[in-house]
């Protein structure tokens, strides 16, 4: 795999990016008895997820729009996830949406070419602020992210407060409190490029391991987190070949969390045992 980012002169803001991911193996065969075709009807696809008893939902190639982005009626708001089931989103398929678990979910695989979009709307209090995280998985065990793009949520790109695994997925976000990744105990990210501006990758828990990261700095956030006030409980984690490629040049007022491993305000967390090894940084951290 390979993760490729171009700078065009006269075009510093707009650099192009090029991701080359392994072939996929095991396609879902639309056709298949265990395949739910998720189709282009929006109005009852909740139902749909919800009831079906078949193991996957296929996405089609094609733009899911979901309508205005008003409320929490918000078609879009929270399209289900549902325990054992698996989601295949291919290239061409793009979703304007999100996808939540609220009450723990387990033994889920997200995974294909497509991609998973918000309305670019920035953070926001209450539901005005909807959809919050383009991907969020509660609690649980078992659940996997592969080769997805996540672009523009408010908040997070992907969150998890259970055990999960992500891996060759492409996280995007510009608004001041976009973050990248977050999961619970037992979690792994690797093989990943995340270009947000908040926190990338927040080591929050026990036993996680984050490997083969590439991130492209933007004037916000850190590349490694490990805990915002008494939110880091971190122990026993392994942060291991991450490679810095870019560094957006800093406002005087944007400098106090901008570093590419910070722990900020960190009283009454417990932080132990965190290993980092062989980072590398493009050009110098502001």
């Amino acid at each position: 795999w390979a993760y490729i980012y171009v700078q065009v002169p006269g075009l510093d803001d707009d650099p192009l990016f090029i991701f080359a991911d392994p072939i996929e193996e095991s396609v879902p065969v639309l056709a298949s008895c265990e395949v739910l075709d998720a189709s282009m009807n929006i109005s009852d696809i909740k139902t749909k997820i919800t009831s079906t008893t078949k193991k996957t939902i296929y996405f089609k190639p094609g733009v899911y729009s979901f309508g205005t982005q008003t409320n929490n009626t918000y078609p879009g708001y929270k399209i289900p996830i549902v325990s054992d089931k698996d989601y295949y989103i291919p290239g061409g398929a793009v979703i304007i949406g999100s996808f939540y678990g609220d009450n723990g979910i387990s033994n889920t695989k997200f995974y294909g070419k497509g991609v998973i979009t918000a309305c670019g709307k920035e953070r926001i209090p209450n539901s005005d602020g909807i959809p919050f995280n383009l991907y969020y998985a509660g609690s649980g065990e078992n659940n996997v992210i592969e080769g997805l793009h996540f672009n523009n949520p408010a908040h997070f790109c992907v969150l998890s407060r259970g055990q999960f695994t992500t891996q060759y997925t492409k996280m995007f976000g510009w608004w001041h409190q976009t973050d990248g990744w977050g999961g619970g105990d037992n979690s792994t990210i690797k093989d990943c490029f995340i270009k947000v501006n908040d926190d990338f990758i927040k080591i929050y828990a026990a036993n996680q391991t984050a490997d083969n990261i590439v991130m492209y700095k933007q004037i916000n956030g850190a590349g490694i987190q490990l805990g915002w006030n008494a939110a880091g409980q971190a122990k026993n984690c392994r942060i291991t070949n991450i490679y810095v490629v870019n560094e957006d040049a800093k406002r005087p007022a944007s400098l106090t969390n901008t570093a590419v491993v910070d722990l900020v305000n960190n009283e009454g967390s417990m932080i132990t045992d965190i290993t980092f090894r062989d980072f590398y940084l493009e050009n110098k951290v502001q």
